[in-house]
């Protein structure tokens, strides 16, 4: 399969990809190098935003990154959809939408640019990495402000995603020219 695709995450023995236009795809793990079968489902948010990630939700569900939102054009908002796993044929919802003007510890200067998200599985906190100025954004399951940490610019060029290990490291990959893969070890954060 050809696409754009921007995030992963594992429930159970199933893979989930997602593409920035919304699109799902649902698959059994299988051996290596085997073909799969797999499942796809359209969310619909393609006209709403540009999905830059998924990770699972504690309840039932996904939650989807956008980059570019219908909802946050105009300011610097964080903007995260709910997709229920048990309504997979439904539009998701609109999970997150917070104004990050009022955070005085993220930069200054260009808008918030999420770039991929993990639920950490110890704190169920998400863990939200920005591209535009290389930093790791946290948030608690209910949108409220943990921490920001400032990564650089020269360490993470265009950080994309980012995973949290069984240990609680933390894994931040880049999509420069090199293809960086940082990680981190828990007690940093």
């Amino acid at each position: 399969i050809a696409d754009d695709f921007e995030g992963i995450t594992r429930r159970g023995q199933f893979l989930y990809l997602v593409t920035s236009e919304g699109i799902i795809y649902e698959t059994l793990i299988g051996e290596d190098r085997s073909r799969v079968r797999y499942n796809i489902y359209d969310t619909g948010l393609k006209s709403t935003c540009e999905i830059e990630g998924i990770t699972t939700d504690t309840e039932d569900g996904f939650l989807l990154l956008c980059k570019h939102s219908v909802v946050s054009r105009k300011s610097n908002q964080l903007v995260i959809y709910k997709w229920r796993f048990k309504d997979r044929l439904q539009a998701p919802s609109l999970w997150l939408n917070i104004s990050l003007e009022a955070w005085d510890a993220l930069p200054k200067g260009p808008k918030f640019m999420g770039a991929g998200l993990e639920r950490d599985p110890e704190s169920s906190n998400i863990l939200i990495v920005e591209s535009k100025s290389g930093g790791l954004l946290e948030v608690t399951s209910a949108g409220e402000f943990v921490r920001y940490q400032h990564l650089g610019l020269k360490d993470h060029p265009q950080a994309e995603g980012v995973a949290v290990m069984a240990n609680g490291d933390v894994v931040i990959v880049d999509e420069d020219v090199k293809g960086r893969l940082a990680v981190y070890p828990a007690a940093w954060r």
